[in-house]
């Protein structure tokens, strides 16, 4: 084979081991987009679950706590269970915030209209856990608002929401899920700008 046969085939080697580069080089940014898509995909679609995960378990804590709380006041105050119910609606309402700092005072208000024997010592106890359980609903309403606010923040943002999105999320009503505890006056208050005379009676 003379030098002049050798050369076309020498170029036809030449192109093909550049085709086959390119092609390489192709396959490769194909492949690693690729795995960057999956692993962002797979992340969001875990971080989404994770989120609402712990937002579920936050409103069962706070539903716990009031629970709880209630619990603790009908115990010490030997409340009948037919007026259990109404019990539960006033301690709400007074962890809410409708009531204010002094907001004990309505339970015992409803305790007396029970005709309920209630002497110091209980009412100090029943205080101290109403104030105690307050406090434990507070924390546990704030961890489940911030937990809320960085949910919506991620799903807020170009990159991790659009992924989010991808995989379905949110899947939980935030409308619903992420609403505070509160009563019918807060609301009101809230809507209209203005904010009504407490009264404990």
């Amino acid at each position: 084979m003379n030098y002049a046969q050798q050369q076309p085939e020498t170029k036809k080697m030449s192109g093909a081991i550049i085709a086959g580069i390119v092609f390489g080089i192709i396959f490769v940014l194909i492949a690693t987009v690729a795995g960057i898509g999956a692993m962002a995909y797979v992340g969001a679609a875990n971080k989404g679950n994770q989120m609402e995960n712990s937002i579920d378990q936050l409103r069962q804590n706070s539903a716990s706590n009031l629970s709880n709380l209630t619990m603790t006041v009908t115990e010490q105050a030997q409340v009948p269970e037919m007026a259990t119910d109404h019990l539960k609606q006033i301690i709400e309402a007074q962890m809410t915030g409708r009531y204010g700092a002094d907001g004990s005072k309505a339970v015992f208000q409803f305790l007396k209209e029970q005709n309920l024997q209630v002497d110091q010592r209980m009412y100090l106890n029943i205080q101290a856990a109403m104030s105690g359980g307050r406090k434990e609903f507070e924390i546990t309403q704030n961890r489940l608002l911030s937990q809320c606010t960085s949910y919506k923040n991620a799903l807020g943002d170009v990159w991790s929401g659009f992924w989010l999105r991808l995989a379905g999320y949110p899947k939980a009503n935030l409308a619903v899920v992420c609403r505070a505890v509160t009563d019918s006056k807060t609301d009101a208050a809230f809507e209209t700008g203005q904010q009504t005379k407490i009264s404990l009676k």
